[in-house]
């Protein structure tokens, strides 16, 4: 499964291009109860929990990273958390560093398990022990990148199994398969990545053909752009108009809201809108 971090935190639009995580340490107890009880729905489930977070080290997500950690540590579930520095380990395209996480996972794999029923029996041969749960910020990109990883090693393992293939043949010698395989998983991620975000996801070049290229990295500054866009000015009026359909936004007819435009909205507005529509306007031409 995927989620973000499950404690109290905030990250409001600014008009920044990433903007602050605000977390609130002095809270303590509220966090661990919060995650509790998220833990406890799955392990009534599963029997274990693997809990990896790809969240940086540095700068802005720092503090929820160590929060995280923090209250891991504290819960006392059967869980075990791997951290993860996507960002920091695939700098520069070292994107074959992703290969060390699914080395330190291999054993967590092999331990998940599998459902496995065959036909003609009133139970199941096996069934799947744990959980993993993965997560970065807002769960859509870095962690779409690992789950395609990790679910095409465990679907490895269930087709070895029932022999379908060797056990020294992997997906990966089947080029029309992992392709079919890997487009699934793309329009997976992208398809969530546009309820949430309203762009599909970044680094999809890499999920589709195991690879980034020029022009996918042209289609992420042109998404990134047009995420930015969504968020600071689209997103607000949404979130207002789910909260008045569902009851959650109080009226006052005695004093309503005033809407007001500052000085310099009045005069930039326009002309950031025309340069961002030509950025994604270059961008798009240049991907097409």
């Amino acid at each position: 499964i995927r989620g973000s971090v499950p404690v109290i935190w905030s990250q409001k639009p600014n008009l920044h291009w990433s903007p602050c995580i605000v977390v609130d340490f002095e809270i303590g107890v509220g966090h661990v109860e919060r995650f509790r009880r998220h833990c406890d729905y799955w392990l009534r489930k599963y029997d274990r929990l693997i809990l990896i977070s790809l969240l940086s080290r540095k700068k802005q997500e720092e503090d929820l990273a160590e929060l995280y950690g923090q209250v891991c540590r504290n819960i006392g579930l059967n869980m075990q958390l791997i951290e993860f520095d996507f960002n920091e380990k695939c700098k520069g395209a070292r994107w074959d560093a992703l290969e060390e996480l699914m080395q330190i996972l291999e054993l967590q794999m092999a331990q998940c398990g599998y459902f496995l029923y065959k036909k003609g029996k009133a139970t199941a041969d096996r069934n799947q022990k744990s959980l993993f749960r993965t997560n970065c910020v807002d769960s859509l990109d870095r962690t779409n990148v690992i789950q395609t990883l990790i679910s095409c090693k465990m679907l490895e393992r269930q087709l070895k199994a029932v022999g379908i293939l060797n056990d020294n043949e992997r997906i990966g010698n089947h080029i029309n398969f992992e392709g079919e395989y890997r487009r699934l998983w793309a329009d997976n991620g992208d398809s969530i990545s546009e309820q949430y975000a309203g762009t599909a996801a970044l680094k999809s070049d890499f999920v589709r053909y195991r690879s980034r290229t020029l022009i996918g990295q042209l289609d992420d500054l042109k998404k990134t752009f047009y995420r930015w866009w969504i968020n600071n000015f689209c997103d607000g009026f949404r979130q207002d108009s789910y909260d008045f359909m569902l009851g959650r936004y109080p009226i006052d007819h005695e004093n309503p809201m005033k809407y007001s435009l500052h000085t310099w909205r009045k005069r930039h507005y326009a002309w950031l809108t025309i340069i961002l529509l030509l950025i994604c306007y270059v961008t798009s031409r240049c991907c097409s």
